[in-house]
């Protein structure tokens, strides 16, 4: 299936559960001081890379989604939610906090290796560090060309808006981090994503990342420097 006929047939499935999302989806929540993320479906305008796009399918019935992936791109460009219609995710976070609903939860996307089949995915905005706030070059991949970027506290706060609404709207209970499911993703998403992101979902709502030392094939567990408890 290419990339026209998939975007297409998610629209026509996914019209109902897309009408919900988006008229009743970026409302204030009372259990963040009535903070109201700026929400914005930009699935129509989703595209799938020459990569990805032959990886990407609807999923199949016994592919229940359970569990959300949180990732970092490794790059910004902006807040203008346009620059990222290409990126492989279900939601992106961007710098000024705006969500960006791409993909509905029926496309199954290469994105998490062996966890694909049963989560969606998170992509946050920024080339961050593997030392949470640091500016030193050394803590960040390739910044001579993707730049140095920090967690802004509106991702912060949009990131666990949507913790949230997709734990109490679709029961998603767990939570996990690229690096989980692929070694080599050693920084993704990084220490500031899952200790300001990933921690409170554990916390505050109950998700679970697997347990202690937790990973698939080809993956490894979530540095025991990243489990910090939540502020």
């Amino acid at each position: 299936m290419n990339d026209t006929a998939i975007r297409g047939a998610l629209l026509v499935a996914s019209a109902f559960i897309g009408y919900q999302l988006a008229t009743s989806g970026s409302g204030s929540d009372p259990d963040d001081g009535g903070f109201k993320p700026r929400f914005l479906d930009r699935r129509k305008y989703a595209r799938l890379s020459t990569k990805a796009a032959p990886h990407t399918r609807m999923r199949n019935a016994n592919e229940v989604v359970t569990g959300v992936v949180l990732h970092q791109m490794g790059f910004s460009r902006g807040s203008d939610p346009s620059k990222y219609d290409a990126v492989t995710a279900h939601y992106k976070i961007l710098p000024d906090g705006t969500i960006v609903w791409s993909h509905d939860h029926r496309v199954r996307l290469p994105a998490a290796n062996k966890f694909n089949g049963y989560t969606i995915s998170v992509e946050f905005a920024g080339n961050l560090p593997s030392v949470e706030g640091s500016r030193d070059p050394r803590h960040y991949w390739s910044p001579e060309t993707h730049g140095m970027n920090n967690l802004t506290n509106a991702q912060k706060m949009s990131g666990r808006w949507l913790m949230r609404h997709l734990n109490k709207r679709y029961g998603i209970r767990y939570v996990f981090g690229h690096v989980q499911s692929e070694a080599g993703k050693g920084n993704d998403p990084g220490p500031a994503i899952w200790r300001n992101v990933a921690m409170y979902a554990k916390t505050a709502l109950g998700m679970s990342s697997g347990g202690p030392g937790y990973y698939i094939d080809g993956g490894k567990a979530i540095p025991s420097s990243w489990e910090a408890v939540l502020a």
